[in-house]
């Protein structure tokens, strides 16, 4: 398809609403899947077709949305309408990295009062580099404070905070005069940002400090941030992580790795949630494990504690979401000591699911150290055995296989050789794809 063709078929997103019918949108969606980087090739040329054509894609999504919240899922046409915005949805994501160009249609999808298109302008908004007007501040402000669902604005107001501490002091002076729901998502967002000033500090300690502030527990994580005051948070984290409920051990837990602990008797402390599985989806368990991995090499006094655990999880056996954690932080913590590559090769030879790719990961990071983990691949290189992705990263799983098996086996072995056959000749585009990258020297080097 040449790049006339191509840009023509992308300028149907220029014209009227009606245009875009489920045919139009299939074959523009076709075009910038199979033809992206044609498709980019031709928005970074023209500055002006680029600009038409992601606000007009901006501006039919809220058109089109909103006919759709106008209308009953038995009206005529209803689906249509539920097709099309899905797909503009879709579009506006794949084109996501083009949409600081149009920071007014952006503004307009947060000064509407529809939470899937807030939403939608503040994930644009987290990619895009150009700073915020303070019309869009203060609507963030009401946002939080209206706490509309789904919005997600936390994200946005945290890269702002990294840019321009200025805005902190804004936050501190109005904050105890807000309600609770802008208090919690204002802390939030400070749990997210990369650094605290000493009054956003000293503004989290002060609310963690007071037992009968409502948004108290909201303090818990960003006071892993509070590293000109250190010491008093600490302090304060030490009574958090005995707390009477479970989420207030599993934040404190968090927040002690964020301020890189290396007390010997607070990272006993984090061991001391193994066996508190209280909750549903979380538990205070899981954020320990989570916790000590990011504590990194600090962590490495435990790490028998933490093989230990995993020995108990192969025994019980339910589930592997833990065994995936584990996986994952002892690779984080250990340099390939034997004892922990026996373990991870244990993971993988008894497991069934998420735990296995999970497992392969951890070994690749340690390269030819993991050679023993290789004769219990077979079944998933000769055989087709289904593997099943880990969640932890954006790869499918048999990529993420290819890429361990790489950097344990080397790039003259067999396995590597089968199964670099196998992902040309897999169904799935992507595999495809990676597979002759990879083959044609696109992908020289494997990423440690």
């Amino acid at each position: 398809m040449k790049n006339l063709e191509i840009k023509n078929t992308l300028a149907l997103l220029t014209e009227d609403i009606a245009v875009l019918y489920f045919y139009n949108l299939e074959l523009i969606d076709n075009v910038i899947y199979k033809k992206l980087n044609l498709v980019k090739n031709i928005l970074d040329k023209d500055d002006g077709f680029r600009k038409k054509l992601i606000k007009s894609l901006l501006v039919n999504f809220k058109k089109v949305r909103e006919n759709a919240l106008k209308m009953s899922y038995k009206d005529q046409g209803f689906e249509l309408q539920a097709h099309i915005q899905i797909s503009l949805y879709s579009l506006i994501k794949k084109l996501a990295e083009y949409m600081d160009c149009v920071d007014d249609e952006i503004n307009q999808l947060i000064e509407s009062q529809d939470d899937w298109l807030i939403a939608t302008g503040f994930e644009l908004l987290n990619g895009s580099d150009s700073p915020p007007r303070n019309a869009l501040i203060q609507r963030t402000f009401q946002i939080m404070s209206d706490n509309i669902p789904n919005t997600t604005p936390h994200d946005s107001l945290a890269k702002w905070l990294d840019k321009d501490a200025r805005l902190f002091d804004e936050i501190v002076a109005r904050f105890d005069s807000e309600n609770i729901y802008f208090q919690k998502g204002v802390l939030y967002s400070f749990h997210i940002a990369k650094k605290l000033t000493i009054e956003a500090e000293s503004l989290v300690l002060r609310v963690l400090q007071d037992i009968h502030h409502k948004a108290r527990e909201s303090a818990i994580l960003p006071a892993g941030k509070c590293f000109h005051l250190r010491d008093e948070a600490i302090t304060l984290l030490l009574k958090e992580i005995e707390n009477d409920k479970w989420y207030n051990r599993a934040d404190a837990a968090t927040a002690f790795a964020a301020l890189k602990v290396s007390d010997i008797s607070i990272i006993n402390k984090i061991i001391g949630l193994f066996g508190d599985i209280e909750g549903h989806d979380w538990s205070a368990e899981e954020s320990a494990i989570e916790a000590l991995g990011n504590l990194g090499k600090l962590a490495r006094p435990c790490i028998s504690d933490i093989l230990e655990l995993l020995k108990k999880e192969l025994v019980e056996k339910d589930g592997e979401h833990n065994i995936l954690y584990i996986c994952e932080t002892l690779s984080k913590i250990d340099d390939g000591t034997e004892s922990v590559i026996n373990a991870l090769i244990n993971v993988v030879d008894k497991c069934e699911t998420v735990a296995v790719t999970s497992a392969l990961r951890a070994l690749g990071k340690f390269g030819e150290k993991s050679k023993g983990v290789l004769p219990c691949l077979d079944k998933y290189i000769y055989d087709d055995e289904f593997l099943e992705g880990d969640f932890m990263v954006d790869d499918v799983a048999e990529i993420n296989f290819f890429k361990s098996l790489y950097k344990i086996a080397g790039a003259d072995s067999p396995r590597v050789k089968v199964y670099l056959k196998n992902l040309k000749s897999s169904p799935i585009a992507d595999e495809r794809k990676f597979a002759n990258d990879f083959e044609k020297g696109i992908l020289l080097k494997i990423e440690s």
